[in-house]
């Protein structure tokens, strides 16, 4: 009887452990190219943010790894907008240099040129790239968006969808739109605005993942800190705070409410019913096995 009970008790425990040894993978979002960004929300993404007389000047670059291929894309707000100039490099420009394991590079663009109202999709380096752009004045300013689709199949420097990251090396870029707080020229001023370690040099490229992209340390690009931290009590939900750059104060990433801290004598919460009634369950199964021991043994 005691062996029973003891085996009953161990798969109660077992079967009570299985949601805290459950791991949910990480999934790349579901993008389409259309120049619009909404269905980037939750990606890292690396940027730049211009001060002093650059001041409202930005450029956020987003990269995933999905299933299908390389996205990529770059949300801009600068100060010229170039269409009509003879080569590519010479138009406003997203620019990004893919090297796998090291040994390749391997040179990518959307460029304006051509692009008109009427004509959304950009010139590319490359045939089978699928691409948007978008344009607004706002302000003084102009607003550019830029998505990218390279596909697997297509494009065989690209990963296979089995690599854990890609390196790329990322540049937004206007002849004759100068920027600052850049690395293209050692972070001074510079028609090529470069997210901090992630220009083209091997060294230095980003890594983009199914979670977004990032610098070469696999770190946040701006000099950071968290604020608004607070911990979550009994009474008040906590926040994990926001990551601010501490040289232009700009947000990089929104922080995440903590639920309110259950007490020791509550009852379980939502999400633990299922381990109470499993519990109930076994422990009533136990029961009945030693009940009905018991009723044979007196029997006989």
């Amino acid at each position: 009887m005691k062996k029973i009970i003891c085996a009953m008790l161990a798969l109660l425990t077992v079967l009570c452990m299985v949601p805290m040894m459950a791991v949910s993978a990480s999934a790349a979002p579901a993008i389409t190219v259309d120049g619009d960004l909404s269905d980037w929300a939750g990606v890292h993404t690396l940027s730049v943010v211009g001060s002093g007389e650059w001041e409202g000047k930005k450029v956020t670059i987003y990269g995933v790894l999905g299933e299908d291929g390389l996205y990529m894309a770059a949300d801009a707000y600068h100060a010229k907008f170039t269409t009509d100039q003879g080569d590519w490099w010479m138009n406003t420009n997203f620019e990004f240099f893919v090297n796998k394991n090291g040994n390749r590079d391997n040179q990518c663009w959307v460029s304006a040129k051509g692009y008109t109202a009427d004509n959304p999709v950009p010139t590319t380096s490359h045939e089978k790239m699928v691409a948007k752009m978008t344009n607004e004045k706002v302000g003084d300013l102009y607003h550019t968006t830029v998505e990218v689709f390279m596909a697997y199949s297509d494009f065989d420097f690209l990963a296979t969808g089995e690599d854990d990251f890609l390196r790329i090396g990322v540049a937004w870029k206007t002849i004759g739109d100068v920027n600052n707080n850049g690395e293209a020229n050692g972070g001074g001023n510079d028609e090529y605005w470069v997210p901090k370690l992630t220009w083209p040099a091997n060294a230095d490229k980003a890594h983009v993942t199914a979670n977004g992209i990032f610098n070469r340390n696999g770190e946040a690009l701006e000099n950071t800190e968290v604020v608004g931290a607070k911990d979550a009590t009994e009474d008040e939900e906590g926040y994990t705070g926001d990551t601010v750059c501490k040289d232009c104060g700009a947000v990089v990433a929104k922080g995440e409410s903590i639920p309110v801290k259950t007490p020791e004598t509550d009852s379980p919460k939502t999400g633990d019913a299922l381990n109470v009634a499993l519990a109930l369950s076994v422990v009533a199964l136990a029961l009945s096995v030693s009940l009905a021991f018991k009723k044979r043994t007196v029997t006989e």
